[in-house]
């Protein structure tokens, strides 16, 4: 979700810091390819109909 938007972030609920550095940590292999994204897109459509 953090690379739909250079601005907006997504803030969702941790319940242990360790999580929020496993969640911060997907930063720093960047941006998911294209085709991931459009995979992304067309699963959330989907559930969007649903």
């Amino acid at each position: 979700m953090l690379a739909k938007s250079a601005i907006a972030l997504p803030v969702p609920g941790f319940a242990r810091p360790e999580q929020v550095e496993d969640n911060l940590g997907a930063l720093e292999k960047g941006r998911p390819p294209a085709t991931v994204m459009a995979e992304i897109d067309a699963v959330l459509k989907i559930a969007e109909t649903a």
